[in-house]
């Protein structure tokens, strides 16, 4: 069973439009397995968005990155001692905030592509209806018992995941996600295997071909080095999230030196490491995704996609 989703489409749509300008994909040629990393954000009382985000790299080049993250950490034996680069521990370590920027260098010397997205809060289900009918067809359909908020982000990060490996997968390849121990993915050990099996489904319905058509899950750090690669969607997630909302919601707080080093290198694509930064929204009932980049939100014509909305 395919699915048609507008917001995916809309995505599709949009990828076309960067390119269209000169934005450059990566190709994904190195091996034959793609690796993709994902980190949310966007819990706390004041939060007007989540945040989703994404490193999508080849098997083979993560292991010239850890030669470079390893000899980084042997540079600084204090580091060794640090779980990795976590964007909520960043404005307690000085040690973090000075090898920050050493670190986010080490990933933009191979190709990669990192994309993160914020849903504005007031259009919760801007990729697919979640309640609590939902819930129980997915607790019919043997995925588990889910209270809605926490599906409703679950299906979210799964629809965008869907997406990106159906653009950048093909019948040759195989993929692994990473992600972080949490109660989404791996927190509860027992739904472990049903977040995998809910998303294997969402390949199945976005008819993504791949070698095998298997997905291998992992929902745990493990070692270092996982942190590490870890690291780049927690980074990006909390860092545009918060970017956005102290200079576009007024809200209280300060643009810190680490913030903006990771805005800088957000913004920053003449590396072989790619980055994209959108808003879903839903203005005048259309959904919409805005290009974020340079410090600005575009609001001119050719940086606004729309697309009609349908009641249903």
């Amino acid at each position: 069973m395919k699915i048609k989703m507008q917001a995916i489409e809309l995505l599709g749509d949009f990828f076309e439009h960067v390119k269209s300008r000169g934005f450059t994909f990566p190709q994904f040629t190195d091996s034959e397995e793609i690796v993709i990393f994902s980190d949310y954000s966007g819990d706390r009382p004041e939060d007007r968005h989540h945040s989703y985000s994404f490193y999508i790299v080849d098997r083979k080049i993560l292991h010239d990155i850890s030669f470079d993250i390893i000899h980084l950490r042997n540079s600084e034996i204090a580091l060794n001692h640090k779980s990795f680069i976590e964007f909520k521990k960043l404005s307690q370590d000085s040690l973090r905030q000075r090898i920050l920027p050493k670190f986010l260098e080490i990933f933009d010397n191979y190709e990669g592509l990192v994309i993160t997205i914020l849903i504005d809060e007031n259009s919760p289900d801007y990729f697919l209806k979640v309640n609590n009918k939902i819930a129980k067809q997915m607790e019919g359909l043997g995925f588990g018992t889910w209270k809605d908020h926490i599906l409703r982000k679950a299906c979210n990060i799964l629809s965008i995941m869907a997406f990106l490996a159906k653009t950048f997968l093909d019948k040759n390849k195989t993929l692994t996600w990473y992600s972080d121990r949490d109660d989404i993915f791996g927190g509860n050990q027992s739904q472990r295997k049903e977040t995998l099996d809910m998303f294997c489904q969402f390949l199945k319905m976005f008819e993504v071909k791949m070698k095998g058509n298997s997905v291998r899950f992992i929902s745990d750090k493990g070692t270092p080095l996982n942190s590490d690669f870890l690291a780049i969607p927690d980074l990006s997630a909390g860092g545009v999230l918060d970017y956005y909302q102290i200079l576009y919601h007024g809200q209280s707080g300060v643009m810190k030196d680490y913030k903006k080093e990771i805005m800088g290198w957000m913004n920053l694509n003449s590396t072989k490491l790619k980055k994209l930064m959108v808003i879903g929204q839903e203005a005048d009932n259309k959904k919409q995704l805005i290009l974020l980049n340079n410090y600005t939100v575009k609001t001119n014509q050719t940086d606004i996609y729309g697309m009609n909305i349908k009641d249903s």
